[in-house]
């Protein structure tokens, strides 16, 4: 068996196409992988990411000088797309429902892509915290010690999956069937039908009562 870095680009790109026809898209680009290494396994596994000890207590020690040691649920409103999210506005009605309902502390993690939702609940969650920016080693430290995620069809809701996290991912254009976030945690809430609008219909009170399952 040739080793991966003995294929060229044209035969590893060529094993699988960019288009998901049928099923998750794990299991599709997985294919590429199966193909070329000779891999029996049917699906994509679901990996589960452990990240490092010392990673994780650091970043407890940095929230614990901002909030003490109360537990966290971290928030994200962004994604790669504006019409993949969910209102900025539910997203900070949420919040205050965390903040004043249950025991856990909204964190509000957000990046360069996500100015617009953050301005609009900076403006609305004053006092509240939020976390902009992050590099991606200090981003997933931040998931790993975490209680619960709440976030869009993104790469930080896949993040927070594949570290275990339990996570609410919100869905309206695109389908879940096919992108939804892999974890052993992990509950999907759709709109009602496949656009931004139907995402938008989705009630705070819904995502708040899923979240509380965990």
């Amino acid at each position: 068996m040739r080793s991966l870095n003995q294929f060229s680009s044209f035969e590893i790109g060529s094993t699988v196409s960019p288009l998901v026809r049928s099923g998750h898209a794990a299991d599709h680009f997985f294919a590429a992988i199966k193909n070329i290494v000779g891999l029996r396994i049917k699906k994509c596994p679901r990996f589960l990411l452990k990240w490092q000890h010392h990673f994780k207590e650091e970043a407890q020690r940095r929230l614990a000088a901002k909030i003490g040691n109360k537990p966290i649920i971290v928030i994200h409103p962004g994604s790669g797309s504006p019409a993949k999210n969910w209102p900025a506005e539910k997203f900070a009605l949420l919040a205050e429902k965390i903040k004043s309902g249950t025991n856990f502390e909204p964190l509000v993690l957000v990046g360069e892509a996500d100015a617009k939702p953050a301005a609009v609940m900076r403006s609305l969650l004053p006092g509240f915290h939020f976390f902009e920016n992050l590099s991606l080693r200090d981003a997933a430290s931040l998931l790993s010690i975490s209680a619960g995620f709440i976030g869009n069809d993104s790469g930080i809701t896949h993040l927070a999956a594949a570290l275990g996290v339990p996570v609410v991912a919100l869905f309206g254009p695109t389908d879940p069937a096919v992108w939804a976030p892999r974890g052993k945690n992990v509950s999907v809430i759709k709109g009602g039908h496949s656009s931004a609008a139907a995402l938008g219909e989705i009630a705070v009170d819904r995502v708040f009562d899923r979240l509380l399952d965990f």
